[in-house]
């Protein structure tokens, strides 16, 4: 190979490899969606009994929570 065949060889390569590491440092992606809080629903059984109803995203799956919350008359 001559001088010249390498020359224009190593400008093709040294472009190629400008544009591929250009596109990856200076990409304009979209940031991810922030994770959404957990909601909380509150249901009344029975007078004295609430049940606290939460759902949270973790992960990618939606996690469902329920616990029972025994209310004290005054």
């Amino acid at each position: 190979m001559g001088k010249p065949l390498i020359s224009i060889a190593s400008l093709m390569l040294g472009l190629a490899g400008g544009v591929f590491l250009g596109a990856t440092f200076f990409s304009r992606a979209e940031p991810g969606p922030a994770p959404a809080q957990a909601k909380q629903f509150y249901y009344r059984l029975t007078d004295s009994t609430i049940v606290r109803h939460t759902v949270s995203l973790s992960g990618g799956d939606v996690q469902h929570t329920i616990d029972t919350i025994a209310v004290v008359p005054r």
